[in-house]
């Protein structure tokens, strides 16, 4: 048992079974111990997943480029503000700003990049990966006033902790206890009364015995990004889909771990060692979002998103006999962020847009 297996099972034995949601969170947010604050690199080859931004550079200066057409759009407001929730290793921020510096002076000259992280261990990686970048830390969210601009997230709402739910005559959530040493499941009550509201209108009927994710967090989040937004574009890329899609046939709903690249069934086990995610599910973030007074501008797949984009721009004529020269990765790293069958449809991006 590790140190933050300890933590949670006395909050076991001293409070009770606690609802799935606050296990996740205590499982990846820790301080110091949880999955995304021990210090450990989660990302790449040697970590537990890949992401896009870890593809290839395109990826970043392709949005560079959207955001320049946005900004544009816009009115070519000066201060620009562009504010990243949930920066990784700073990879992509470095990318975008790079894609901005050599593409958009214009637009460099007026920016502010902000990055809105929530663990301290991540918030260390990127101030090194962004030394010598214009980029400032928001440790709390309320300190950063209401703007106009971007907001982006990259794969950030599907590590939000989520409410369990099992369809039986009644919806039940999922808890966890222990037992023997080891934490299991326990179904019980509703813990939020917004639970209800969630599955009436964001998911479509269950059949007895299906599970589903209920990610309150996601809708929390919206809200507070509406809030700061004066005018401007909402951008969320995850995997996920509408809920018509994303719970047809499953079952056991979209929650799932990984360790080292391989998917892991029990996600009680040897929390803070392993990544938690579940699909996004975008009719939540599009009807919530259209609730709260939000044009939706696009929703689709990551490849007719940067196809759109003008990821093509980036397409090089280097021969294809020197599968190692800069060009010929550049060419396939595209074609790997937008062939179907990958991450070009596996992923998702929603934008929205805030009038001032």
């Amino acid at each position: 048992m590790n140190e933050l297996e300890t933590i949670i099972r006395n909050k076991i034995l001293e409070k009770g079974s606690i609802p799935f949601r606050d296990f996740m969170e205590l499982a990846l947010y820790y301080p110091g111990l949880g999955y995304y604050e021990r210090g450990d690199n989660p990302f790449g080859k040697t970590g537990d997943f890949y992401t896009a931004p870890g593809v290839h550079p395109v990826f970043g200066h392709t949005l560079a480029r959207d955001f320049y057409a946005k900004w544009k759009e816009l009115g070519c407001v000066s201060p620009f503000i562009l504010v990243e929730f949930g920066a990784g290793q700073g990879t992509l921020a470095k990318d975008i700003l790079n894609g901005i510096r050599l593409f958009a002076p214009d637009l460099f000259s007026v920016l502010e990049y902000r990055i809105f992280e929530k663990s301290s261990y991540l918030r260390g990686v990127q101030r090194e990966v962004l030394a010598d970048q214009p980029v400032t830390w928001c440790s709390a969210s309320e300190h950063m006033g209401q703007f106009p601009g971007i907001i982006l997230s990259n794969e950030v709402i599907d590590a939000a902790p989520v409410h369990l739910i099992v369809q039986d005559s009644e919806p039940q959530e999922v808890y966890v206890g222990e037992q023997n040493g080891q934490f299991v499941e326990r179904l019980g009550p509703l813990s939020n009364e917004r639970i209800h509201r969630y599955l009436r209108e964001y998911v479509s009927p269950l059949t007895p015995g299906q599970r589903v994710e209920v990610n309150l967090h996601a809708l929390e989040w919206l809200v507070e990004a509406t809030e700061f937004l004066q005018n401007g574009y909402i951008v969320t890329i995850d995997y996920g889909d509408e809920t018509e899609i994303l719970y047809e046939g499953r079952l056991n709903g979209t929650l799932r771990g990984f360790r080292q690249h391989q998917l892991q069934t029990n996600v009680l086990a040897s929390p803070g060692e392993l990544d938690i995610t579940c699909d996004v599910n975008f009719t939540a973030l599009l009807k919530y979002g259209e609730s709260l007074g939000m044009e939706t501008a696009f929703f689709g797949t990551q490849g007719k998103f940067l196809t759109q984009a003008g990821i093509f721009e980036f397409l090089s004529n280097e021969s294809a006999f020197d599968p190692f020269s800069e060009g010929v990765k550049r060419n396939m790293a595209i074609k790997h962020l937008i062939m179907p069958g990958g991450m070009g449809e596996r992923f998702k991006v929603l934008v929205q847009r805030k009038y001032g």
